[in-house]
C-alpha cells in the first residue's frame, strides 16, 4: 500500500509486484478538477484509476486499461479482488502467514472448517483445498460475493459463504442462520481491531478441535482469549510484522480444546 497525502488528497495504490495490473484510488474530499491529468497519468503507467469522494461506497472507476483486473497468487490459487474489497497490504508476509496457518492448524480431509471474517477468501480457499468442507462468513456483502466467485474460479466446490454481522451476537442468536447452528472441527478467525467478543460464547460450543485467532490488536485479543480460556488452551503463539515501519503487528494464536 502506498499512501501520499497532499492537502485534502489521499492516493492509495495496490502494490503490483510481479502482477499484471495496479489500481490507484484517489480519495478527494473536495471536488476533483484533475480528472484529465489523472487519466493521462493512468494511460502512461498502465494504471487503473479510481476516485473516491467519501466512504468506500463512493469508489468509482475513472480509467481502466483493457482487460483490467486485480489478483494475487496464493497457495497455487488465484484470488481476484476489486478496490474496496479487503486484502492484506503485505503480499509477501500474507503468503507466509497463510502457510503458517496451514502448518499450525493442520486441516484434514475429513474435517469441516469455518473461516470467520473471511474477506475474499484469503484463508478460506487454502483451507478448502485440505478440508472436507469450508464455510466462510463475512459482514461485507461484496467481499462474500468475491469469495464465492474466487472459490468457483479455483474449482473449489466444497465451500459455502454467508453474509452475517459478526459483531451482533443478539441478531445472530435470534436469526440463527444455518452456519451458526452447525458445529465444526476447526476454525479460523481474523477479526478487525474491535475483536470477536460477540463470537466467543459460540466458539466455545461449536468448535470441536482447534482454532486459530489472528489479531491486529493484541489488547483486544487478550480480552477475547480470556473468555475462551475455560474451553481452549493456547498451544502456539507468534507475532508477524505485517505493518513494517509502524507500531502495529499481527498476532497469531493456535487454540486447542481442553
Amino acid at each position: 500500500m502506498v499512501e501520499k497525502v497532499s492537502g485534502m488528497l489521499t492516493c492509495h495504490g495496490i502494490d503490483r509486484g510481479a502482477h499484471k495490473h495496479t489500481a490507484l484510488i484517489v480519495r478527494h474530499l473536495q471536488p476533483l478538477n484533475a480528472a484529465a491529468r489523472l487519466s493521462s497519468f493512468g494511460l502512461k503507467h498502465n494504471l487503473g484509476i479510481y476516485t473516491q469522494s467519501g466512504g468506500p461506497a463512493t469508489i468509482a472507476p475513472l480509467l481502466l486499461p483493457e482487460g483490467f483486473e486485480l489478483s494475487y497468487g496464493l497457495d497455487d490459487l488465484q484470488l481476484y479482488f476489486a478496490p474496496g474489497n479487503f486484502v492484506q497490504n503485505n503480499l509477501v508476509l500474507n503468503r507466509k502467514m497463510v502457510a503458517q496457518v496451514l502448518d499450525w492448524l493442520q486441516p484434514q480431509r475429513k474435517e469441516q472448517a469455518v473461516d470467520l471474517f473471511c474477506g475474499i477468501g484469503n484463508f478460506s480457499l487454502p483451507l478448502a483445498k485440505r478440508c472436507k468442507s469450508l464455510v466462510g462468513v463475512e459482514g461485507g456483502t461484496q467481499n462474500v460475493l468475491r469469495a464465492s466467485a474466487n472459490a468457483r474460479l479455483n474449482k473449489l466446490g466444497n465451500t459455502s459463504f454467508y453474509t452475517s454481522d459478526l459483531a451482533n451476537r443478539l441478531a445472530l442468536e435470534q436469526q440463527a442462520p444455518s452456519w451458526w447452528q452447525a458445529a465444526y472441527d476447526i476454525a479460523l478467525l481474523d477479526p478487525p481491531r474491535s475483536g470477536a467478543v460477540a463470537l466467543t460464547k459460540w466458539l466455545s460450543t461449536q468448535i470441536n478441535k482447534r482454532l486459530i485467532y489472528i489479531s491486529c490488536n493484541p489488547a483486544i485479543l487478550a480480552q477475547d482469549l480470556t473468555e475462551l480460556a475455560p474451553y481452549f488452551r493456547i498451544a502456539r503463539a507468534g507475532i508477524i510484522d505485517m505493518f513494517a515501519h509502524s507500531a502495529h503487528c499481527e498476532v497469531m494464536c493456535l487454540l486447542t480444546r481442553k
